[in-house]
């Protein structure tokens, strides 16, 4: 998840994330399995992985809005 925003995200944010978020967390074993280069040209990476959030979380749009709000 990180690597791919070595750019971004500096050693102190890194030693924070791997402390909060568990090794075993689904979201970390898929980045760690997909590639999300293949994205980069054709669609913004964020969009996709608010997708993804959505479709495993059972998440929509509207519920999203009410959860900020």
């Amino acid at each position: 998840m990180l690597g791919k925003n070595s750019g971004q995200i500096d050693i102190f944010n890194n030693i924070i994330f791997e402390r909060l978020i568990p090794k075993d967390h689904l979201l970390v074993k898929i980045d760690s399995i997909i590639d999300f280069s293949f994205v980069y040209d054709k669609a913004p990476l964020m969009m996709l992985k608010i997708l993804l959030l959505e479709y495993l979380y059972n998440l929509s749009d509207v519920e999203e809005f009410k959860i900020g709000t």
